[in-house]
C-alpha cells in the first residue's frame, strides 16, 4: 500500500514539474525568445516528446542563428584590412557555411511544419523558412536554386551555388 501511495505522489510531482517546464517554455515561445528556449531545454535536459514543440523551434532557431552569424563574419571579413585574395579565401569558407546552414533551416522547418503533427509551432517554423527563402532570393538565387540548397548535403555543395553567393559578396 505504501508503494502505491509513494508511486502516485511521484507521478503527481513529475507531472507538476513537467507543467512548470511547459509553462516556462511557452512564455519564451510567446515572447519569441528562441535563444531562451534553446538554453532552457539544454540546461534542464528536456528532450522527451512532451517538449517537442519547443525542441523543433530550438533546432531550427539554432541553424538560423548560425546563418546570421555566418553572414556577420562575411561582412566583417569584407570590412577588414585583408588582401583581396585573403578576403576571397575567407569569404569562400563562410559562404559554404551560409549554404549549409540555410539548407538546414529550410529542410528542418519544412519537415517539422509538414510532419502531420500539429504542435502549434507551424507558423513560426514557416516564418523561419520564408525568412531564409527571402534572404537567398536577395542573394540572387532562383526558386529552383533555393530548392537545390534545401536539398544540399553537408560537404557536397554544388559549385555553382557557392560561386553565386561568393560573387554576390565579392563583386
Amino acid at each position: 500500500m505504501i508503494a502505491i501511495v509513494v508511486g502516485k505522489f511521484s507521478v503527481n510531482a513529475g507531472h507538476k514539474k513537467e507543467q512548470k517546464h511547459l509553462t516556462k517554455l511557452e512564455e519564451f515561445y510567446q515572447a519569441k525568445d528562441y535563444a531562451a528556449i534553446d538554453e532552457y531545454l539544454s540546461d534542464k535536459d528536456l528532450w522527451d516528446s512532451s517538449y517537442e514543440k519547443y525542441d523543433e523551434i530550438s533546432r531550427v532557431y539554432t541553424y538560423y542563428a548560425y546563418l546570421e552569424n555566418d553572414i556577420m563574419h562575411i561582412r566583417e571579413i569584407l570590412d577588414s584590412e585583408m588582401t583581396e585574395d585573403e578576403k576571397a579565401s575567407q569569404v569562400s569558407m563562410w559562404c559554404e557555411s551560409v549554404i549549409e546552414d540555410a539548407s538546414s533551416v529550410l529542410e528542418q522547418s519544412a519537415k517539422y511544419s509538414e510532419d502531420m503533427q500539429f504542435l502549434g509551432n507551424e507558423e513560426e517554423l514557416e516564418r523561419f523558412y520564408h525568412n531564409v527563402v527571402t534572404l537567398l532570393a536577395e542573394f540572387g538565387y532562383t526558386k529552383e536554386e533555393i530548392e537545390l540548397i534545401r536539398q544540399v548535403e553537408k560537404d557536397n555543395i554544388q559549385r555553382e551555388l557557392l560561386e553565386k553567393l561568393m560573387n554576390y559578396y565579392l563583386k
